[in-house]
């Protein structure tokens, strides 16, 4: 893994020192050099602690809606920079984070929430949302993270063919009836700390690159992991060790923890 991650971050720099000459030399980027910049398919990485201070540099010499309108085929309208046009429809992409809270000016009912941006390049925090009936995030790209902590029931939540860059917070959830995670990438954590039982939880083709957190869970039965990846750990701190034990022996290639 670790000579994966210095090809990708050797790769990176080269092609964001092709891209700083071409925007020095004010030649045209291309949709996937632009697509490259705004990291709209993957983070870029480079050899230090930090962001490479370029990127922001280079961002800041260019017109942002022209650039993501061309590498995403759409109108520059199309692409919002504040909540407000990112609420407005029709929006392809939104520019940074998007912070909307329930029961504000924002919206009152997940039925309002029908405008939501194809793609969010930071976090989406939904934290206060309580009925998600007829909210749709499936197939949406999130670039950050997801916070969904203040639902209670998943019923109606369509979270499917999701992809989140980073982590999905759903530990105010007490029972998975209802939620969809199937075929859903997640780059972080996947945190549903507050199930009490697994039956009916579909992770099948579920990728997790962090760790998953069901702490709550009492008993294990239900929880079907067969079709999933967690490339972190499965914390279950909830459950007795001979029941760890058990899991341990069904899932051996998963890093099965109690804390």
């Amino acid at each position: 893994p670790k000579g994966e991650t210095y090809q990708k971050a050797s790769a990176d720099m080269k092609q964001l020192t092709a891209v700083e000459r071409k925007n020095e030399q004010s030649e045209n980027l291309t949709p996937e050099e632009i697509r490259f910049l705004y990291e709209i398919d993957d983070k870029i990485i480079g050899f230090g602690y930090g962001k490479d201070p370029r990127i922001k540099e280079i961002k800041e010499t260019r017109n942002i809606k022209e650039d993501l309108a061309f590498a995403l085929n759409c109108r520059e309208d199309q692409i919002s920079q504040t909540k407000e046009e990112a609420l407005s429809g029709d929006i392809v992409y939104h520019c940074g984070n998007l912070y909307l809270y329930l029961y504000s000016s924002d919206f009152t009912s997940a039925e309002e929430l029908t405008t939501l941006p194809e793609i969010v390049a930071g976090n989406l925090n939904l934290s206060g949302l309580t009925p998600p009936e007829g909210l749709d995030l499936s197939k949406m790209t999130i670039g950050g993270s997801l916070n969904l902590n203040g639902l209670t029931s998943a019923k109606g939540l369509d979270l499917s063919k999701m992809t989140i860059g980073r982590d999905l917070y759903l530990g105010g959830l007490t029972s998975p009836e209802g939620l969809d995670l199937s075929n859903t990438t997640i780059g972080g954590n996947l945190n549903l700390e507050g199930l009490t039982f697994a039956k009916g939880l579909d992770l099948s083709n579920t990728t997790i690159g962090g760790s998953l957190f069901l702490s709550g869970l009492t008993p294990p039965e239900g929880l079907d992991l067969s079709k999933t990846t967690i490339r972190g750990s499965l914390r279950l701190s909830g459950l007795a060790t001979a029941q760890r034990d058990k899991l341990r022996e069904q899932y051996p290639n998963l890093n099965i923890t109690s804390y």
